[in-house]
């Protein structure tokens, strides 16, 4: 890395910017760089490669600077602006290659990539489910491209509420990379840690812990702590553990979490406020409800300032301060501010959705407490139907929303790239498997 740093600045000033191949150093070198983490070196390429474009460049070269761009963006937490401009690459390949040109496939997945983390579900799990599609018809199974739109599908039921889709989809997809890659493979690793996460939404709390653990135990040992998979898998296993009632070890692994999303991301990033959340789950069952107040009224604050109080992220935020309030015995303020939340969850995630559900519970408490039992009641039958009736298999949301339990709202940020090794943006000669041969690293 350190040498093709050197290189480009060398001839750059030698060649100047518009020799091509300077301008590819600049691409690899910009892609590498964020592949390591390295988001703010990455930005300087990417907007100085912008700068350079020209008439002469080729429509592939266009590509991968647009793609590079999108994804500095992402990594900066400006999800619409990279979506935007993710989508722009995807259109212009469909225009210039076609739809079925793997070019325009691997456009596809990081324009489905972005969407999720703009918000988009629904449009991303179109886009993946045209990809497959296409990508069925052109490869073989087990072809890396194609496990990683099959990723993207399961982690966008998980997002949509479809739990028992999600855990399939993702044991499937963990089965397959450990087939294609071996065991140790980090991309096996990371579909682990997801199998984890689907897991754990289903409720299935047998699944979740053993996949948890291992994919926290090989990123910490693998990596350096400023790694994008690193802090994942300690929010993981931090949640995995407060589900498990180990309250103590689960503060410890969020705490960790929230210094690492900051080792890998500013400050300001949507994934380093939205881990702020998290570490207010174990502190109001300890009974430290009022630094729990504390934790998540800021996270909302900064969240809602940064995406919008209708981005999925903030929603999900805006759960927890009710829960707060009620058990702070604040029972007014938390009826007030739990009417206000299902209505934008509703607009946000739709009626029927877990989410929304959830925003129930602070509700359906703070009624009986306040002497309205009858309506308290009702409301969370009524609740209860819905998660009947909406989760595809009865889950633990389902027994605690049964039990008139507080729920809590966790969040793992998305992640902003997909659970597969590297797939190089050049054009694939159609059935041709030599590209399968050697997994390489991840690219945005």
């Amino acid at each position: 890395m350190a040498f093709s740093e050197r290189t480009w600045r060398r001839w750059r000033a030698r060649f100047g910017e518009q020799d091509p191949l300077v301008r590819s150093v600049g691409q690899w070198l910009g892609s590498w760089q964020w592949t390591a983490g390295r988001f703010d070196d990455a930005a300087e390429p990417a907007h100085r490669l912008r700068e350079m474009q020209g008439d002469d460049d080729t429509p592939a070269d266009a590509l991968r600077v647009l793609r590079l761009t999108a994804a500095v963006h992402r990594a900066e937490g400006a999800f619409v602006t990279a979506a935007d401009m993710a989508g722009t690459a995807y259109e212009r390949a469909r225009g210039t290659f076609g739809e079925g040109d793997p070019v325009t496939l691997e456009l596809a997945r990081g324009a489905a990539v972005n969407l999720r983390l703009s918000g988009g579900f629904r449009q991303a799990e179109e886009l993946d489910r045209r990809a497959l599609a296409l990508k069925r018809s052109l490869f073989g199974k087990g072809d890396r491209s194609l496990l990683i739109t099959e990723d993207g599908l399961a982690v966008t039921a998980r997002e949509r509420g479809r739990y028992a889709t999600a855990r399939r989809l993702h044991q499937s997809v963990h089965e397959a990379y450990g087939e294609a890659y071996g065991r140790d493979h980090p991309a096996t690793i990371e579909a682990m840690r997801r199998l984890s996460e689907s897991c754990r939404k289903a409720g299935d709390p047998v699944c979740s812990p053993e996949p948890a653990k291992h994919a926290h135990t090989e990123f910490t040992n693998r990596y350096e702590r400023n790694r994008p998979w690193t802090p994942a898998g300690e929010l993981t296993l931090s949640m995995v553990c407060a589900r498990n009632g180990d309250l103590d070890a689960a503060h410890r692994h969020e705490a960790m979490a929230c210094r690492r999303y900051r080792q890998v991301y500013n400050p300001r990033h949507p994934h380093s406020l939205s881990a702020d959340i998290d570490p207010a789950v174990p502190l109001r069952h300890l009974g430290l409800a009022q630094e729990a107040h504390q934790l998540d009224g800021a996270a909302l604050v900064a969240l809602g300032g940064r995406l919008g109080a209708a981005h999925p992220l903030a929603l999900v935020c805006a759960i927890s301060p009710a829960t707060d309030l009620d058990a702070l015995g604040r029972h007014e303020e938390a009826r007030r501010r739990g009417e206000a939340v299902p209505q934008h969850s509703r607009f946000g995630f739709g009626e029927e959705h877990p989410n929304t559900l959830v925003c129930a519970g602070p509700l359906t408490l703070g009624l009986v407490v306040m002497g309205a039992e009858t309506e308290g009641t009702a409301l969370r039958e009524d609740t209860l139907r819905g998660t009947e009736r909406v989760l595809e298999s009865p889950g633990l949301l389902t027994a605690r929303c049964g039990r008139g339990e507080r729920i809590d709202c966790g969040i793992v940020p998305l992640p902003l790239c997909p659970a597969g090794p590297r797939i190089p943006l050049a054009r694939r000669v159609r059935g041709n498997r030599s590209s399968q041969s050697k997994p390489s690293r991840q690219q945005p």
